[in-house]
């Protein structure tokens, strides 16, 4: 019902970011719910599955290590044992992802080091719309932060702040799922966040990560009902009413969201407004014009367009300011 996820849904070419995704999520599940079977390896086909469908689903044996460290029981050295043929699998499926990777690669990113200080900016966007998911864009034209800027520096924070959540409810069986959670959010955004993009942000990245966000935030919201503290929250009843309305709100912003995504036109017209200063998307949305013949609406897009495009070109961080 999110409906950021439609922005991964919607876009045809990162189905593998909802194979990779459905693939970690049932390897786990197939290491959790038949752990007498984990000694076939079994689980980790999936898991193999999603390695071949994207590379940040790579990242699955930490995933699943932390499942381990807040879950299960016995030494450590035994449980951190359990996930040593993950670790061992992954290996092999990233070092055929390298094979199969062409020398020439590039990311896209102009500069490494501002491209990963401006990523704890972005995971504070990418949480904020958990809960409020306005300003959804196709294509953004977010570009780098300066490291001491203030939006900058609210990320580091965030990001600090956090993650002393995530230990903290570690601490404590009740409130584990949380911090696992949490871990997930973070674990799931750590392969784009290192990996210096030509994107500083996408909104198709959220995916992936918000499966542990939702987690912990759905967890937060049963604890919230525990007769223990009722006394100072408003009834259960008031909570999973206003949780419902909360939903149906997300299921019409879904449907609002689809409906950008159902014409080139209405998509790229979107992207126009919300992303002004993207050469990609103001060029796209004048050839839309210029295919229906309004020559004179598609000239003014396309010059606009150029414009960025030569601002980007000659000077790639003359943008920079987050939204």
């Amino acid at each position: 019902l999110h409906p950021a996820n439609a922005e991964t849904v919607n876009y045809i070419i990162q189905r593998a970011e909802v194979y990779s995704t459905l693939g970690v999520v049932a390897a786990l599940l197939c290491f959790v719910a038949w752990p007498r079977q984990r000694k076939w390896g079994w689980y980790l086909i999936p898991a193999v599955a999603a390695d071949l469908s994207k590379a940040p689903a790579l990242i699955f044996p930490f995933i699943l290590l932390v499942y381990v460290w807040l879950f299960e029981e016995g030494p450590l050295r035994q449980r951190l044992r359990a996930t040593l043929p993950a670790f061992l699998a992954t290996a092999a499926g990233a070092i055929l992802t390298a094979r199969m990777t062409p020398p020439t690669f590039q990311g896209g990113a102009t500069s490494d080091s501002l491209y990963r200080l401006t990523q704890p900016w972005v995971v504070l966007h990418y949480f904020k719309t958990f809960f409020l998911p306005t300003g959804l864009s196709a294509d953004t034209d977010w570009t780098y932060l300066d490291p001491f800027s203030a939006q900058a520096i609210a990320g580091y924070l965030f990001v600090i702040a956090l993650l002393a959540v995530a230990f903290y409810t570690a601490r404590r069986r009740e409130t584990a799922p949380i911090a696992y959670g949490l871990f997930w959010f973070f674990l799931a955004l750590l392969p784009t966040s290192l990996m210096p993009l030509a994107e500083v942000t996408n909104d198709h990245r959220m995916f992936f990560p918000f499966v542990g966000l939702a987690l912990a935030v759905f967890w937060t919201l049963r604890l919230a009902t525990q007769a223990r503290i009722r006394s100072v929250l408003p009834r259960p009843v008031l909570l999973r009413a206003a949780l419902v309305v909360v939903l149906a709100a997300e299921a019409a912003g879904t449907h609002a969201r689809n409906q950008v995504w159902h014409t080139e036109e209405s998509l790229w017209q979107d992207v126009a407004a919300k992303s002004p200063r993207n050469a990609r998307g103001l060029m796209n949305y004048g050839i839309t014009f210029a295919n229906r013949g309004d020559h004179l609406t598609a000239l003014s897009y396309l010059e606009r367009a150029r414009d960025y495009s030569f601002l980007e070109v000659s000077n790639p961080a003359a943008k920079a300011g987050g939204f």
